[in-house]
C-alpha cells in the first residue's frame, strides 16, 4: 500500500492530467486514478500558495 501512496502523491509533480495518466498507466495502477487527481489538484493549489506568499514577503 505504500508504494500506491508513493504513486499517488508524485502524480501532482507530472504534468497535471497528462502525467496521472502517463505515471498511472506505467505502473498499472490506473485504479488509482480518482487519487492522483485530488493529489494534482492539491499540490496545485499548495504551490500557488507558496509561490503567493513568497512574492508578497518579498515585496514588502
Amino acid at each position: 500500500m505504500s508504494s500506491a501512496r508513493a504513486r499517488c502523491s508524485a502524480c501532482h509533480s507530472g504534468l497535471g492530467g497528462t502525467g496521472d495518466v502517463a505515471i498511472l498507466s506505467a505502473s498499472n495502477r490506473m485504479n488509482l486514478m480518482p487519487f492522483a487527481q485530488i493529489s494534482t489538484r492539491i499540490g496545485g493549489v499548495t504551490t500557488v500558495i507558496s509561490a503567493a506568499s513568497l512574492i508578497h514577503l518579498t515585496a514588502s
